[in-house]
């Protein structure tokens, strides 16, 4: 065991370019946890199955998170991570969130970096820029420890689900008014006869 996590700090101190070395990671869309790449131990509360193989459905809104987890006992002087994100294949439009709440122990010996418990709500993203109708989201995670950085990106393919951006629901108070403006017009055409 302690060999493995002699082995797991050396490779998280040697730089490599997008490999899947980060031990675990899950993603919150949404509310809802998803397993990354598979790999659930400690990743109990991930109730949406596996990111790459979602659909996420119809959305209006999305809502953002992440959480990595180190293999091997780590301690977090210096270390940060970042999920990334983008829509569909425009590279334009990758942005990254820093997963900040620091380190906490996750048993035997694996210490988790992670943006909180199962309950954390993440980040609200903004899509109002994309148009309704399909689209891609590509997600991956890097974790920094000042010496170098490790990816998991599904092996540079990213994680994929896919989603409908759906025309915004009406808030009730335009709906009101929608309403009123029907109701005068029935009024109007009664009064004229």
């Amino acid at each position: 065991m302690k060999k493995f996590a002699v082995l797991a700090i050396a490779a998280l101190v040697s730089a490599s370019a997008f490999a899947d070395d980060l031990g675990g990671a899950a993603i919150n869309v949404n509310d809802t946890w998803y397993k990354a790449n598979g790999w659930d131990s400690g990743f109990d509360f991930c109730t949406g199955g596996q990111f790459g193989a979602e659909s996420l459905g119809e959305i209006y809104s999305l809502t953002l998170g992440g959480q990595i987890q180190f293999w091997g006992s780590l301690t977090g002087d210096g270390i940060s991570g970042q999920l990334g994100y983008k829509f569909d294949s425009d590279e334009s439009s990758v942005n990254f969130l820093d997963l900040n709440w620091g380190w906490t122990d996750g048993g035997n010996g694996n210490q988790v970096w992670q943006t909180g418990g199962a309950d954390f709500t993440g980040t609200s993203i903004d899509i109002s820029g994309l148009s309704d109708g399909e689209h891609t989201l590509s997600v991956w995670f890097k974790g920094s420890n000042g010496s170098g950085d490790q990816y998991d990106s599904n092996g540079n393919n990213n994680y994929v689900a896919t989603f409908t951006k759906a025309t915004a629901v009406p808030e009730p108070a335009t709906m009101s008014l929608l309403g009123l403006g029907a109701l005068a017009m029935v009024i109007r055409r009664k009064l004229s006869k």
